[in-house]
C-alpha cells in the first residue's frame, strides 16, 4: 500500500505540472529588451526636430568653410564673414525668424559636425553625392561647379586634348584627380598634397597645367597670380558638382522647409539678387557659360 500511495501522489504531482497555466511560468522569465528609437523619448513622447531647436534656441547654426572666395570668406577690415553662402544663411535664417551662428569649420570637419548635431546644416561648397547619402541628407542644389583646367596663353593648349603627355597638377584626393584620369589616361598627373602646391608646381613650370574648381581657378588669378593676364582657363569641363546644403539625416520637417525656402527664394528673386552680387562683371568671379537652372517643384 505505501508503494502504491507513492505512485498515485506522484502522478497527481506530474498533472499539475502539465496543467499550470503559462502566465505562471512566464513571470520567471526575463523581461524582454525593447530597443526605444533614437527621436523618442522613454515617455513615449517624440523628441523636438530640428525645426523646433532652431525655434527654441532662437539661432540657425551654420558650418561655412571660410577659405573659399566668393562663397565664404572673411573680411580684413573687420574680419567679418561674407560671401555667396554666407548671404544664403542669412536668407534661410530670416526665413526661420532667428539669427545666424556661423560655423568656421575644417573641410574634414564639415559631414561630422552636422551629424553630431553640433551644426543644424552646412553650406560649405559641398558636392551632393552618392556616397556621402550614407552618413547625411542634402537639400535641392543652389550651385553648379564645374572641375576646369588652368593654362598660360602661350602653351599652346585650347582644349582637354590639347593636354596629351602634358603634367597636370592636382590635389590628392580631390575628386578632380580621379575624374580626370578617368577620362584621359596619357595626361600625366602631378598629385600635390595641398592647394597651394600645385600652383607653386605651375608658377615654377614643374607643370603645365592645373586642375580644379572652376572657383578655385578664379580665385589663383584674381588673388595671387602674378600675371593672371597670362592665364587662362579652358571652357572645356572635365565633371560637374552639383552643391547642395548638408543636413542631418531622417527629418523630413526640416529637410521640407530648407527645400521649400531656396524655391521660395528662386521664385521671388531674392536668390538671383545674392547670386548676381558675388558673380557680376565687378566681382571678378562671372561665369560666361553658366547655364544651371534651379529646380523649382511645381
Amino acid at each position: 500500500m505505501p508503494d502504491n500511495r507513492s505512485h498515485i501522489l506522484y502522478l497527481f504531482s506530474l498533472c499539475l505540472l502539465i496543467w499550470l497555466p503559462a502566465g505562471c511560468m512566464r513571470q520567471q522569465e526575463a523581461p524582454p529588451r525593447v530597443d526605444i528609437p533614437a527621436k523618442v523619448t522613454v515617455m513615449g513622447q517624440p523628441s523636438p526636430g530640428i525645426l523646433q531647436q532652431i525655434q527654441k534656441r532662437g539661432s540657425l547654426r551654420v558650418a561655412i568653410r571660410i577659405n573659399r572666395r566668393p562663397m565664404a570668406f572673411q573680411e580684413i577690415e573687420d574680419g567679418a564673414y561674407i560671401g555667396f553662402e554666407v548671404d544664403l544663411a542669412h536668407l534661410l535664417a530670416r526665413r526661420l525668424g532667428v539669427k545666424v551662428e556661423l560655423l568656421p569649420t575644417r573641410f574634414k570637419r564639415i559631414l561630422p559636425k552636422v551629424v553630431s548635431g553640433e551644426a543644424d546644416c552646412a553650406i560649405a561648397c559641398i558636392t551632393h553625392r552618392q556616397d556621402r547619402e550614407r552618413f547625411v541628407d542634402f537639400s535641392i542644389s543652389y550651385f553648379l561647379e564645374t572641375e576646369r583646367v588652368l593654362v598660360y596663353r602661350q602653351s599652346g593648349v585650347h582644349s582637354l586634348t590639347d593636354l596629351k603627355h602634358k603634367k597636370v597638377a592636382v590635389v590628392s584626393g580631390d575628386s578632380v584627380e580621379e575624374h580626370i584620369s578617368s577620362i584621359f589616361s596619357d595626361i600625366m598627373l602631378y598629385v600635390v598634397d595641398g592647394y597651394p602646391d600645385h600652383y607653386e608646381a605651375f608658377e615654377s613650370g614643374l607643370v603645365q597645367a592645373v586642375a580644379a574648381d572652376y572657383l578655385r581657378l578664379k580665385e589663383y588669378m584674381l588673388t595671387r597670380a602674378a600675371e593672371p593676364e597670362q592665364c587662362y582657363i579652358l571652357t572645356d569641363v572635365i565633371a560637374y558638382a552639383p552643391y547642395g546644403i548638408v543636413l542631418p539625416e531622417n527629418d523630413s520637417d526640416w529637410r521640407d522647409f530648407v527645400n521649400l525656402a531656396l524655391m521660395r527664394a528662386f521664385r521671388d528673386g531674392s536668390f538671383e539678387r545674392i547670386f548676381n552680387k558675388w558673380f557680376s562683371r565687378d566681382s571678378g568671379f562671372a561665369i560666361d557659360d553658366y547655364s544651371w537652372k534651379p529646380e523649382i517643384w511645381p
